[in-house]
């Protein structure tokens, strides 16, 4: 029998089973959520199906549910989902207008022309972008940036709960969005230095994870440093194959480029943001793989 807790929860569309949004779909599942995925490869659906969801190619046969979560990777891909043919907004009933989510990593102007034209149909929108990667997302330790009304974060709560161990209001629409880019900023950068700083202590004859102890109670604190088992682990996921970790290099990719958009609006001379995309945008997938998998310790 379906729990009082699990039947309270709101009905689910997901739209975008990647490499976060997989995780998180499938940990909704696993919590009793009713849930429909959608994603244009079947191969990412495949999965989520063993586990009783209800999976679709098609945009609009998300419109019905009372959340709708998008979780796709740039923002053309949002304002495809959003005001494609197929879209979320062509398709929607104003009597029954869901709550959509933006939880993918957006410029805030994106989240603010899904907004004013949702506004038109009876949509409210939320911009809910997340942090935390793979482990978290099957965790549940996700942290989430949301804009927007507070009254729907309200309502988005139970379903996020089950993502996310800290939630931050950050303010008005689009503000989410705008946090999210400039937290990535010193994400992706922390990440990749950490990774050269862990592969010098190696040849140095250190143990990483001990180094790491001590940056931890020092000024090299970081992710990397927080939990370097955790980290490790990262480092074997990320490394499994060339073909994961060119799409986690092209997310990172982007997003410094969002922020290289952002300090651009706002006419920004930002330098060390622009050195850490060129010499990511310069980087190898091998050399990467190679790094991670010896300090993930397989090779």
């Amino acid at each position: 029998m379906q729990s009082s807790i699990t039947a309270a929860l709101p009905t689910v569309a997901f739209i975008g089973a990647g490499g976060i949004g997989g995780p998180m779909a499938a940990r909704l599942a696993r919590s009793g959520v009713a849930l429909t995925v959608c994603d244009l490869r079947a191969d990412a659906l495949r999965s989520l199906q063993s586990l009783g969801v209800h999976t679709t190619q098609r945009v609009a046969d998300c419109t019905t549910a009372a959340l709708v979560i998008v979780m796709v990777a740039t923002d053309d891909q949002v304002r495809s989902v959003v005001f494609g043919s197929d879209g979320l907004l062509h398709h929607v009933d104003r009597a029954h207008a869901p709550l959509l989510l933006l939880m993918s990593s957006v410029l805030p102007a994106t989240v603010r022309d899904v907004s004013a034209a949702g506004a038109a149909v009876g949509v409210r929108v939320l911009d809910a972008p997340v942090s935390g990667g793979q482990v978290s997302a099957a965790q549940g330790t996700l942290t989430i940036m949301a804009g927007g009304a507070r009254e729907d974060l309200d309502t988005a709560q139970p379903v996020l709960a089950l993502l996310s161990n800290r939630i931050v209001h950050c303010g008005p629409t689009g503000s989410g969005a705008a946090v999210k880019i400039v937290n990535n900023i010193m994400g992706v950068a922390n990440m990749f230095l950490m990774t050269e700083a862990s592969r010098l202590a190696q040849e140095l004859g250190l143990d990483p994870e001990w180094v790491a102890g001590v940056m931890e109670q020092s000024s090299g604190r970081n992710l990397g440093t927080r939990d370097p088992k955790a980290h490790r682990e990262l480092y074997r996921l990320n490394s499994a194959s060339p073909k994961s970790l060119q799409a986690l290099l092209e997310v990172c990719r982007k997003d410094l480029a969002l922020a290289q958009a952002l300090a651009h609006e706002h006419r920004l001379q930002l330098p060390m943001l622009d050195a850490v995309k060129s010499s990511l945008d310069a980087t190898l997938v091998a050399d990467i793989e190679s790094q991670w998998r010896r300090l993930a310790g397989q090779g």
